[in-house]
């Protein structure tokens, strides 16, 4: 698991496990390419499923 090492002092050590852009506002630019209806399956689960079906 990837941290940093905030601080050492004497016998004690901060580490951070937060990831890099942790509380960070990002923006993000969406290009819609293709809309399709839900599958039946993906209904009655309330998610949807990848292009192999679900794993879960």
């Amino acid at each position: 698991m990837p941290f940093v090492i905030k601080e050492i002092k004497n016998e004690e050590i901060t580490v951070d496990f937060n990831h890099p852009l942790a509380g960070m506002d990002l923006e993000f630019d969406v290009e819609l390419i293709d809309i399709r209806n839900a599958t039946p399956e993906e209904m009655q689960h309330g998610h949807v499923h990848g292009p192999d079906g679900h794993h879960h």
